[in-house]
């Protein structure tokens, strides 16, 4: 959450991977999960924006 708080809108999950230091596939999941809990939206494949 913190990273989105500095970049709201979240356009490139490659990018954001490498930032985090983290596995596409584990930011996956926590992007998932944040979607579930309503605290971001997912707009299309790859994009998300603080909701």
């Amino acid at each position: 959450m913190n990273y989105m708080e500095l970049h709201p809108m979240l356009d490139n999950v490659s990018v954001a991977c490498h930032n985090l230091h983290c596995s596409r596939r584990q930011l996956q999941r926590v992007l998932k999960k944040l979607c579930e809990d309503k605290r971001i939206v997912r707009l299309e494949k790859g994009k998300y924006v603080l909701q």
